[in-house]
């Protein structure tokens, strides 16, 4: 039997920086986090004419108690943190900051980019650390898209690429070499027009799925999922549901960011760009970065 959609979020539009709106279904007032996920931002698509200025973005701002997650459909974006950790990941490429203990970054698109113009769309996804890794030293990497290691669908439906964790295919375990703190998995799902796959998804794991755009089918009832709308997945039934039907009945090829994990169970305190167990680690966050703790970053 199909894993099915229990829930379905509509995301909210939040600006998080002059003329910078993204797309948000969590943390809203409708689902708070989805843990280990605790935070999901789409951004785009949408064209950047050649030779205009990038703009700022977010600007250098600080994170602690999370890893964040930035995969790209399409574009370039670079990296600068306070602890030397700089790249420019571009289309169909995934990169990671692990803010542990303290750490200040910047990201937006790349001066290249920005130069000639183009497409820019992606998703930016929070994790929380596991209590124990809070203060784990901050670090920094990317990999490519070419890097990501891809499986193709049956009857020529598509593919899945494992952005992070395993996927099983045949029998066979297809892993990411983006490192973990706790288990879980994500994946960038391509159905081609009129297509239809079953997905693998861990039964240990909770899951959901995003689309950007289109409409999706999903389940055996072929529950739709529209354009910005999360779908939050049944959980497995002692272990039998191993998999989640898709059919793209439309006439475009379809993306869709499936994640699945392991709840930690602990705590979960957010505030502005900090996640920790307790009102008193959150204090100790905004200290600590006031006192300068987490560096400067150095280009």
């Amino acid at each position: 039997m199909s894993r099915f959609i229990t829930q379905i979020i509509s995301s909210q539009h939040a600006e998080i920086a002059p003329g910078m709106a993204v797309r948000r279904p969590f943390p809203t007032l409708n689902l708070r986090h989805a843990d280990p996920f605790v935070f999901l931002d789409h951004f785009g698509p949408s064209v950047h004419a050649p030779h205009t200025p990038k703009g700022d973005g977010t600007g250098a701002h600080p994170h602690r108690g999370i890893i964040t997650v930035t995969y790209l459909f399409d574009g370039a974006t670079e990296h600068f943190d306070s602890y030397g950790g700089h790249g420019v990941v571009r289309s169909g490429g995934v990169q990671w900051m692990v803010a542990g203990s303290g750490i200040v970054h910047d990201e937006g698109m790349s001066a290249e980019f920005a130069e000639r113009g183009g497409l820019s769309h992606g998703i930016q996804l929070w994790l929380t650390l596991p209590k124990a890794h809070k203060d784990t030293r901050p670090s920094y990497g990317l990999l490519q898209d070419d890097e990501l290691p891809r499986v193709e669908l049956s009857d020529g439906a598509g593919f899945l690429k494992v952005v992070a964790g395993t996927y099983l295919h045949n029998g066979v375990e297809i892993s990411s070499t983006m490192p973990l703190y706790s288990p879980l998995a994500i994946y960038h799902l391509r159905l081609l027009p009129h297509a239809e796959a079953d997905i693998w998804l861990n039964p240990e794991f909770h899951a959901m799925m995003y689309l950007p755009l289109g409409r999706l089918l999903v389940g055996e009832s072929e529950t739709e999922l529209k354009e910005a709308e999360l779908g939050i997945l049944s959980n497995s039934a002692s272990g039998q549901d191993v998999a989640v039907f898709c059919e793209n009945p439309t006439d475009e090829a379809l993306d869709i960011l499936v994640m699945a994990g392991k709840p930690l169970g602990e705590p979960i305190v957010m505030n502005g760009p900090f996640v920790m167990n307790s009102k008193e680690g959150i204090v100790s966050a905004y200290q600590d970065f006031q006192a300068g703790k987490y560096g400067t970053i150095s280009r």
